[in-house]
């Protein structure tokens, strides 16, 4: 069997990140200042609005909200049925670099190069804590499948395990002598 590769959709400039629909032949691409959503034969959707480079994009499990992080530290969530802007949230003060949605969907959380993790509420329509203790910045965030753990990388070499709604951290643990990623 022979795959063909095809192009499916063009930007201009840098392109920062790539994420599988969960559920559809649509890969997710975040480029300068836009978002392409593209199923297999052109642009499916393009959601544009933030003013500086996309670092991290992410869907909810609802597969209804996207949520992208820019080098400004904003982040936007759009709707993905209407195609427009829901909200937009500030609080970072550098590079917003990993969002990730909680499974059951009304909370996200994002890690940033200011060191910062913050977990947001989205009906609320804004930050509901904190996590400090990066020495440096955050690489990429995840909460658990169940939703109770949240999990933080950085480039003090550290990874940060955090109860998610206890708000206070169960361990800190310096392992690495590079930067962590989390996949």
């Amino acid at each position: 069997m022979q795959l063909q590769l095809q192009q499916l959709y063009s930007f201009w400039g840098w392109l920062a990140t790539v994420l599988h629909h969960p559920t559809a032949i649509m890969p997710q691409c975040a480029a300068i200042d836009n978002i392409g959503l593209k199923e297999k034969h052109g642009v499916w959707i393009s959601l544009s609005g933030h003013s500086s480079g996309i670092d991290s994009v992410n869907f909810d499990s609802s597969e209804v909200l996207v949520a992208a992080g820019a080098a400004s530290g904003t982040i936007k969530l759009w709707d993905l049925e209407e195609a427009k802007i829901v909200r937009t949230l500030t609080g970072h003060r550098s590079n917003c670099t990993s969002v990730d949605f909680h499974p059951f969907g009304e909370f996200f959380a994002s890690g940033s190069l200011d060191t910062n993790l913050k977990i947001w509420d989205i009906r609320k329509k804004g930050c509901i804590h904190t996590y400090k203790g990066h020495t440096r910045g955050v690489n990429a965030i995840r909460f658990t499948p169940d939703g109770r753990w949240v999990v933080s990388g950085g480039e003090d070499n550290t990874v940060k395990v955090r109860i998610t709604f206890l708000f206070h951290d169960i361990s800190g643990v310096r392992f690495h002598n590079k930067a962590v990623v989390i996949n």
